[in-house]
């Protein structure tokens, strides 16, 4: 019995629970202060939350933000900010795809389709912005039409990064326009998935025919490109041009044609076609189904340095240069070794 009759424990320890007409039970009662909804409080005491469901509410009441992370499969430390790298990141989870806001965390979109989200990455970056697409691998579709590249944009790709792209795949991967210019892309590798019908460019740059329409100062480095009809095409028009930009460390596999000078109409010495650019470095590694891995050279004082044809054989040419070319420059490296034809 107990005071005032009835029965039960003649004391209660902690925190007393009631539900309806049930008995009361108890909890313990915690070290520090209960948290409330409404009182600013300080909390010192590590909580674990089981679930992603922790959403911050704005002041009016009228908006979520819902703080997520990625799947967590061991124990770390998950530094909440900005990211030290970047305007927007692009990183893959499970079958979707999100690219996010570096200074603030926020997902910009998401996605299933990859060309979509790092479409919208490069946009949401703009001009000046640097896109950083994390390891994982980035499964295209056949409309893929290519990215278009902005003025000084940094694209960065992870030695883990993985650009696949379907068996028939025919468009490009990544565009410079006359809109680009002073942009970087770097790391990454881009291939065609199974049997390649190698009928895709990696990297395509297109300028002219209006005079004056030009790409500059581009910088493309320490990619890899497996199984493309052009690794990197350079195509002009009248007299569009390409000048100025640099091609380091760039290793393509199994292509038909790995570097495409191509010139359309009329063709002006000193205003057309590609003038002052420099490879260094890199690996042009035939096929079968290579054709050459420099093909015809125009413009004016384009240079050459180390740049390594590997296994070349038979009727495969190594590099020609046209009649519409001057003061070329090659020093080092295996592009003279077979078929080579110079016509300036």
């Amino acid at each position: 019995p107990v005071a005032g009759g009835g029965t039960g424990a003649t004391t209660l320890t902690g925190v007393v629970i009631g539900t309806g007409t049930t008995a009361m039970t108890t909890k313990a009662n915690p070290a520090g202060a209960f948290l409330d909804d409404s009182s600013a409080q300080n909390v010192t005491g590590a909580k674990t939350f089981s679930n992603t469901a922790l959403n911050l509410r704005n002041p009016a009441g009228t908006f979520t933000g819902t703080v997520r992370n990625p799947p967590i499969t061991a124990t770390a430390n998950l530094e909440l900010g900005h990211n030290p790298v970047g305007t927007v990141v692009v990183f893959r989870e499970s079958s979707t795809y999100y690219a996010k806001r570096a200074s603030t965390n926020e997902i910009v979109t998401s996605d299933t389709n990859a060309e979509n989200v790092i479409a919208t990455a490069i946009t949401t970056a703009g001009n000046y912005g640097t896109v950083v697409i994390r390891d994982g691998t980035y499964t295209i579709t056949s409309a893929h039409t290519g990215w278009n590249l902005l003025f000084q944009q940094h694209i960065i790709m992870g030695h883990g990064t993985k650009i696949d792209l379907p068996t028939g795949f025919a468009n490009s991967v990544f565009n410079f326009t006359s809109a680009t210019a002073h942009t970087t892309v770097e790391g990454g590798l881009i291939q065609e998935l199974t049997t390649p019908s190698r009928l895709w460019t990696a990297f395509n740059f297109t300028a002219g025919p209006t005079t004056g329409d030009g790409i500059s100062n581009n910088k493309i480095f320490d990619c890899r490109i497996y199984g493309a009809g052009k690794g990197i095409r350079l195509a002009t028009d009248t007299q569009g041009w390409i000048n100025g930009s640099l091609f380091q460390g760039i290793s393509i596999y199994s292509t038909v044609v790995c570097y495409s000078f191509e010139h359309t109409n009329t063709y002006t010495d000193a205003q057309s076609g590609c003038n002052n650019n420099t490879w260094i470095g890199g690996i042009l590694q035939r096929d079968t189904v290579t054709t050459h891995g420099v093909k015809d050279v125009n413009g004016r004082r384009n240079s050459f340095y180390n740049i390594y044809a590997a296994d070349f054989a038979g009727s495969q040419i190594t590099m020609n240069i046209t009649g519409n070319a001057k003061w070329t420059s090659i020093e080092g490296g295996s592009v003279t070794s077979l078929n080579f034809a110079d016509l300036s």
